[in-house]
């Protein structure tokens, strides 16, 4: 894994991911709970399997900046699209945990309290996800790489 092959594959896990939500949810509106539960827990694997190389990309090689001058459309970025992004994720993890444990342990009444707006959230920080690293190495690349 390189420094540009990892964010590729970054940015593919979390489409996998987000495929894998919303095929998780249509199985769910549609009372199949055995097909719910096995893309449910597929997307947290592959959410771990993001997370996982995510860390290593880091650590390895730093923070991307985006290549945009100062100015609004620098700030939407930042603020709009990937602050609510990283605050998101950092929400989003104990609530899966939490919604995965609840499952695990057969509780339905409390499972979908935490499951519904655990499901918005991980759809939103996948999508985000996606297109953060579009922004980043695609639309905005930086100079310095």
């Amino acid at each position: 894994m390189t420094a540009t092959t990892l964010p590729v594959i970054n940015a593919t896990l979390n489409a996998t991911a987000c495929a894998l939500l919303v095929i998780g949810y249509i199985f769910i509106r549609r009372k199949q709970y055995v097909a719910h539960a096995y893309m449910m827990s597929s997307a947290f694997v592959v959410s771990m399997a993001f997370l996982t190389c995510y860390l290593i990309h880091h650590a390895k090689y730093g923070e991307r900046t985006i290549g945009l001058p100062h100015g609004l459309l620098r700030d939407f970025y930042l603020f709009i699209i990937l602050l609510p992004h990283v605050l998101l994720a950092i929400i989003m993890v104990p609530m899966i945990f939490r919604t995965l444990f609840l499952a695990y342990r057969r509780n339905w009444l409390a499972h979908p309290r935490i499951a519904r707006p655990t499901f918005w959230i991980w759809l939103y920080v996948s999508i985000t996800g996606v297109v953060i690293y579009w922004m980043l190495y695609h639309l905005f690349p930086s100079a310095t790489g």
